[in-house]
């Protein structure tokens, strides 16, 4: 089991500085320990769940990462729960990308509830 989060490439500049490359860690340290805290009992698990934090277009690299590690369904979490119902019928929407390209079946869900974030963009202005 793997659980993947993509940090979308709008937050990380295509050519980053040396100092944004440096926050980048700390960036993907927030993401994993939110994905380890879904799934607070991992340790009662026969085989223990990878968590993986990457950086770029989500589509591209959800399919890219299902294409590599061979996946035999992408289960897929839905935000923004006022398009739930239609995310995965409108072209522009990540998950409409992966269901439609995806070389294995897709299953997406939404919860009933909100799921807290991190702040906006986690990544802290090097401008100052």
């Amino acid at each position: 089991m793997i659980f993947l989060h993509v940090v979308p490439a709008s937050s990380i500049p295509e050519h980053p500085t040396r100092e944004l490359l440096n926050v980048r860690e700390p960036v993907r340290m927030v993401y994993l320990r939110q994905l380890q805290q879904l799934l607070p009992n991992q340790n009662e698990l026969a085989v223990p769940p990878d968590f993986n934090v990457q950086f770029g277009l989500p589509s591209v690299k959800i399919l890219q990462v299902a294409l590599e590690l061979k996946f035999d369904l992408i289960f897929m979490g839905l935000r923004h729960s006022s398009h739930v119902a239609t995310a995965s019928h409108m072209p522009w929407a990540t998950a409409y990308d992966v269901v439609c390209n995806a070389g294995c079946p897709v299953l997406t869900v939404r919860s009933n509830e909100l799921i807290p974030r991190p702040q906006k963009n986690p990544i802290p202005d090097t401008k100052r």
